[in-house]
């Protein structure tokens, strides 16, 4: 019997923090994918693009904010949760934002936006996986502050 073929997407996403916060966003009601879950700006990498850039990108497309100097805090790859068969290849990155106050959410894909300290991101309504990727944020913030 013949496998099945493996798709692959490869996702970025970027931690901005304010101090001892980061940007969390809320995905919009009606979203296919996991709606009213909290998540750290990101999506999908283009073809032809770096993980970095799409970080970037999804950044400024999610939120209105110029981000720089990505750096690298988490990369894992694991199965789709609701699609068979696809993998995805997901890399987070500490992103400075000089002008980190002037949010502006994109409405159709994501509902509000918060700045939250760890204990309040610890009991967002979000993903198992995702919930990991806050605690990595923070606990890389607070490397790259020491």
């Amino acid at each position: 019997m013949p496998g099945h073929p493996i798709r692959h997407l490869r996702i970025a996403a970027c931690a901005v923090f304010r101090g001892d916060r980061v940007l969390a966003i809320r995905r919009a009601p009606r979203e296919p994918f996991a709606p009213g879950v909290w998540e750290l700006p990101g999506g999908v990498v283009e073809r032809g693009e770096a993980f970095r850039e799409a970080a970037l990108r999804e950044l400024r497309e999610e939120t209105g904010l110029t981000g720089r100097a990505p750096r690298l805090f988490r990369s894992h790859d694991y199965w789709s949760p609701t699609r068979h068969y696809l993998l995805l290849h997901e890399r987070d990155y500490l992103v400075e934002c000089p002008r980190a106050t002037d949010v502006r959410i994109d409405p159709v894909e994501h509902s509000e936006f918060r700045w939250v300290d760890r204990a309040t991101a610890d009991r967002l309504p979000t993903m198992p996986r995702k919930r990991v990727t806050f605690r990595r944020a923070f606990d890389a913030n607070a490397a790259a502050r020491h």
